[in-house]
Order: structure tokens, then sequence, then C-alpha cells
């Protein structure tokens, strides 16, 4: 099990590599991991959660009109020094009068009272902030704008509550960022790691281990806002993540080729910025590199 903690909490430091890119747009910033993060786990052993599976169903208006539904599975930490952190990962299918959009969406709390973050991103890119959604593209077609999510069902499907295993990682790394923007980014924060493989809802969609990361970052060598937080959760199949403050948009990391990048909410429509940036594949050996040390 520590093995297996440990080899998912490399998947924080994909969040931040970018190995190589041939083609970008303007507002798409791409990021290289610079040397090998640093790492230590703070948290081992058992802990109580709540959750389930539940449908969910709304109106979407403002940039985009129509309905939408989806699935999310949720998981809240209910024990602990990490009491009410909570989790959530799900699909969401989108209706208006001329097309269909299918996106996933992930969404998390980092404690009690605080607002819930997430990203959309498929069809649909968004930052989802509580009830509001902040538009990044619809099919490849970058946008700006606002449209809102207004809840009008939700339906439990299935709710447990339980005891599972769960490690959490308190990690530092720093990127290289190029593409919309370019400078160093120091990220630092908490990856949660928990096996979920005995839980039905997550079990459905063949996840055995839900990593969520909470964390901040400095934007060290750029002359826009300094810091912000970031939130991503990883499975098997989905990696997804939100990025606010400077950044501001949403994470896409690829752990297939070892590639990330934000595609911002707010900024100008796509300029092809010229191709053959090629970078380092510093990233990649980082992570081969950890690999090996703790002897995966």
């Amino acid at each position: 099990m520590q093995t297996k903690n440990s080899s998912s909490f490399l998947l924080i430091g994909l969040v931040f590599i970018l190995c190589f890119s041939t083609i970008a747009v303007a507002d798409r910033t791409y990021l290289t991991l610079v040397g090998l993060p640093s790492y230590e786990k703070v948290f081992y052993g058992n802990v109580g959660v709540k959750g389930g599976e539940m449908a969910i169903a709304g109106n979407i208006y403002g940039d985009m009109n129509g309905t939408g539904a989806g699935n999310v599975c949720w998981l809240t930490v209910t024990s602990g020094s990490y009491y009410d952190r909570e989790f959530d990962i799900g699909n969401f299918t989108a209706v208006t009068a001329t097309n269909e959009y299918v996106t996933y969406l992930i969404g998390m709390a980092s404690g009690e009272n605080d607002y819930n973050y997430g990203a959309i991103f498929g069809d649909i890119g968004a930052l989802r902030y509580q009830n509001s959604l902040e538009l990044t593209s619809i099919l490849g077609i970058q946008r700006s704008g606002n449209f809102y999510w207004i809840e009008t069902g939700r339906t439990e499907i299935d709710t447990f509550s339980s005891t599972i295993p769960l490690t959490i990682y308190s990690g530092t790394a720093t990127a290289n960022l190029s593409g919309y923007h370019s400078g160093t980014i120091i990220i630092s924060g908490l990856a949660f790691d928990f096996d979920v493989s005995s839980l039905g809802p997550f079990s459905n969609w063949d996840i055995d281990e839900l990593v969520g990361f909470i964390g901040t970052y400095d934007w060290s060598e750029t002359d826009v806002e300094n810091d912000g937080e970031i939130y991503a959760i990883y499975t098997e199949s989905i990696c997804l993540g939100a990025i606010t403050g400077g950044l501001k948009g949403v994470l896409v990391p690829n752990l297939e080729n070892y590639t990330a990048f934000i595609e911002h909410a707010g900024t100008a429509p796509p300029i092809p910025i010229p191709s053959t940036l090629l970078l380092l594949g510093s990233g990649l050996i980082g992570v081969l590199a950890i690999r090996k040390s703790i002897g995966i």
C-alpha cells in the first residue's frame, strides 16, 4: 500500500511537466518541471469518510443557454485533522438549442465553510466556483464570458459511511511557464491519496485511487498577480484541475505523454505561436529518477 500510494503521489509532479510541444495557442500556458519535486509523507492511516453518487440536473444561462445533467461521485473526510475536506468527480452533459456538449467535472472544498472550486473540461472548458462557471472554450473555439448553473434537481443514487486508507503528502515543486505566459512558478501544497477500491460509487467507475491536490503557487517572475491556488484530481482515466489567481484557468495534465497546460479564462483568441517549441525533457527524467529512488 505504501508503494502504491507513493506512486500515486508522483502524479502530482506530473501536473507541472511538459516535455515538448510543437504548436501552441496564445491562451495556453505550458508547464515544465524544473528539477525534482520535494515532498514528504505527513499522514498515513485510516480515516472516516462519507460519500456517494448523485444525479444532478439544472439550467444554464448567460453566455450559453440550455439545460444540463450529470452524475457525480463525492467523498468527504469525517475524522482527523483534515475533517470536512470534500472531493467530487463526475461527468456532465449540457444541451442547448443547437448542440450537446459532453464534459468531465471535478471540484473540491479545502475545508469547512470554504468555497468549492473546480474545473470542467471536454466540449466545454470552464472554471467552477460555487454555482458560477467561467467559460473558457466550447469545442475548441476560444471564448471569454460567463455562464451560470442553477441546480433544479439532485437525486442520491447511493450513499455510504466508511473507513478507508489515506496517505497525505506535503510537497513543493518549481516549473517554467511558456506559451501565453512565461516565467517561473513555485508550487506547494498537500496531496490526498485515497484508496477507494472498496467504495461502490468509485469502483463502478473503475477508480481504485482518488488523488486530490490542494495547493498554492507563487508566480515569482512575472508582472501579474503573484499568487493563486491549484485544485486538481487524478484517477486512472481523468486528470483535471482548476487554477485561480493570476494564472486562472483549467489545468489539463496528460499523464500518458507527460504534458500539462493551463487553458486560461478571459484571455485573447488563439494566435499561433511559432512551432518547434521544443522543451527539455527534464520533467520526465525527474519522474523516472524518483521512481528509481523509491524502487518502483
